[in-house]
């Protein structure tokens, strides 16, 4: 019996070396990373489910004991994607597509809706770093149909590198877990986190966190990747939401990604010329009809993707016939929200935001804004104004589609008027 229980520990030492490892290979990485969030309604009793501790030790694999997805009320979805590399045991974020990684915190760029740092890589490098992590051989087992190793194991505040962002508030907690490992090739299958201390404040009953790996060739070797993640929280009002995380696009980059510090990078190459077009040429309040490039699919599109329009009829100066605009000229944005709406009214929010102006190959700053339809978003109970702070989200349009279908699609050539703003210090 001594040696059944010596050789786990054994492998595990082995293990976390081999893990430590591949963490610090993922520095190397950037992927691409699409959280689909659902959001549910209160379902009576679930103040009184078991706390996330008592999970762990029924031995369960779940993440949150007693709650049934399946069986609960949807009220409406959404989608987001952004790029995520690791760098120093933090995770780095940019919108896809962008030049340069961004290094404010990831809750700077996604300010609606709950969101967590650490699956991509921060808590592989924090589990698997520290000396200062308890862990214990629990037993074998099966973990997606195939046999592992489990152990459990503690962080405590002062070595936890956990972040979740609630109300607008980041909150770095003690948590434990467990993981489970290939009892011959030492593979991490799934790591799980569940943090042990949330504080009444956060408005948390219960949140945990499980992530996915596989081996990904490529083209230096075979390296182990994330692959899915899941963060389930239950909120203290019986509301609970779900994030459905896939990392998928990992791509080895040999030179440094650039940093910046400013809203974002550049969606244009660099070194294109600018045009000449101060605040002082492009008046504020001007109408810009503009249609879109290529269509919208509600059910793959995701807020931060990229987007594009073309400027339908030529801007002019007010009491001018001194074109700022010429027909033809090109947009360039991001899709800002992909929301379905599905209870108790069914409808999809589509906003988005335009910050480059094109033409001839020349660009220049841009910002417009789509009033929005108030009087549709009165009957159906939406909010037309994503959070941001002052007129930063200002640059906006917000559009509304009432339908029962499951699915919408913004068509290719869809037109709509906006009003130009004040581009002063972009």
């Amino acid at each position: 019996m001594a040696q059944e229980v010596k050789a786990p520990d054994a492998r595990l030492e082995r293990a976390r070396a081999r893990l430590q490892a591949i963490a610090d290979r993922l520095q190397r990485y950037v992927c691409i990373e699409t959280v689909n969030r659902s959001y549910y309604l209160p379902v009576l009793g679930d103040q009184q489910l078991p706390a996330a501790s008592e999970g762990l030790a029924s031995g369960r694999t779940e993440l949150l004991t007693g709650v049934d997805w399946e069986m609960r009320e949807l009220e409406f979805t959404d989608r987001l994607r952004l790029e995520v590399s690791l760098s120093q045991d933090r995770e780095l974020h940019s919108w896809p597509g962008a030049t340069r990684f961004d290094v404010r915190d990831v809750d700077q760029l996604i300010r609606d809706g709950p969101v967590s740092t650490g699956s991509f890589g921060a808590h592989l490098a924090t589990t698997f770093g520290s000396s200062a992590v308890d862990f214990r051989y629990h037993g074998q087992g099966r973990v997606g149909g195939r046999e592992a190793l489990e152990y459990r194991y503690r962080v405590a505040g002062e070595a936890s590198k956990f972040g979740l962002r609630v109300a607008g508030t980041w909150i770095r907690l003690s948590y434990e877990g467990r993981i489970w490992v290939d009892p011959q090739t030492l593979d991490l299958y799934q790591l799980e986190v569940r943090p042990t201390d949330l504080p009444p404040s956060s408005k948390i009953n219960r949140l945990a966190i499980a992530v996915d790996y596989e081996s990904v060739r490529t083209a230096s070797g075979s390296v182990l990747l994330p692959h899915r993640s899941r963060l389930e929280i239950l909120h203290q009002d019986g509301r609970a939401t779900r994030n459905d995380i896939t990392f998928n696009g990992c791509r080895e980059y040999q030179a440094e990604s650039e940093l910046v510090f400013d809203n974002e990078a550049p969606l244009t190459e660099t070194g294109a010329p600018r045009l000449n077009l101060s605040p002082e040429r492009l008046p504020l309040g001007l109408s810009v009809t503009v249609a879109l490039e290529s269509a919208i699919q509600a059910e793959t599109a995701a807020a931060g993707d990229p987007i594009s329009a073309r400027v339908v009829n030529p801007v002019r100066r007010p009491h001018s016939n001194e074109i700022v605009i010429p027909a033809g000229a090109m947009v360039r944005g991001r899709l800002r929200r992909v929301e379905h709406h599905v209870n108790p009214k069914s409808y999809f929010v589509i906003g988005m935001s335009f910050n480059r102006l094109e033409v001839d190959g020349s660009v220049a700053p841009f910002g417009a804004h789509y009033e929005g339809a108030t009087d549709l978003a009165k009957s159906l109970g939406a909010n037309l104004h994503p959070r941001g702070p002052g007129m930063a989200y200002w640059n906006v349009g917000t559009f509304l589609f009432a339908t029962d279908k499951p699915n919408f699609i913004l068509p290719a050539g869809f037109r709509s008027d906006w009003f130009t703003l004040n581009t002063a210090g972009r």
